[in-house]
């Protein structure tokens, strides 16, 4: 007498992974005849669950913050998001310094995890070199990481004063960051000035 693997009635598959009641047909036979039966079996499944236990020191918050559930292999999102006149110094995963960014994303987790969102006080924009010479205009001003800049130009001093951008959209490149600007005959010689996009 032979026992064939039970197969789920109508499908063909022979394992499953989620939790229900299923129907399998049972098999039996001799050589000579064979007997099918059909049994009805509940299966129940545990997820494995993992806590990932995010925390944010003065200056920011990081969402989601708390011990957060991550089922297993599954991942997990976390973003920072620095106060007024704060920014991200450092992130913090299972103690090792992961560097500085604006999120940071857990990927098939398999155990337990921390992370930690690291804010300072911004600095105050600092320029470290501003020379005019040579028809060009060099500038170099110290930078925070995930940071844009504008340089901009007084265009206008009659009905007050117009400030134009002559670059927008400069992403920082710490510690610090540079830019040589044509001056072409004089025309862009005058007030220049660097600020943070959104200050």
């Amino acid at each position: 007498m032979t026992l064939t693997y039970p197969t789920l009635l109508g499908s063909g598959v022979k394992y499953i992974s989620a939790s229900g009641t299923y129907v399998f047909r049972l098999t039996v036979s001799d050589g000579v005849l064979s007997n099918h039966v059909n049994k009805t079996v509940i299966c129940s499944f545990t997820d494995t669950v993992y806590t990932i236990t995010a925390s944010a020191s003065v200056g920011g918050t990081i969402t989601p913050t708390g011990a957060v559930s991550v089922l297993k292999s599954q991942s997990s999102l976390f973003m920072l998001t620095p106060g007024p006149g704060y920014c991200v110094s450092n992130i913090v995963v299972d103690g090792t310094s992961v560097g500085i960014a604006d999120q940071y994303t857990f990927t098939y987790v398999q155990t337990n995890h921390t992370i930690a969102a690291v804010f300072q006080q911004r600095p105050p924009l600092q320029i470290t070199t501003f020379n005019m010479a040579e028809g060009s205009l060099d500038l170099d001003w110290l930078s925070v990481a995930n940071d844009n800049y504008v340089i901009e130009r007084i265009t206008n001093m009659v009905d007050g004063v117009t400030w134009t951008a002559v670059e927008a959209n400069i992403l920082a490149t710490p510690p610090v960051t540079h830019r040589s600007i044509a001056v072409d005959d004089g025309l862009n010689q005058g007030f220049y000035r660097i600020r943070k996009t959104g200050q």
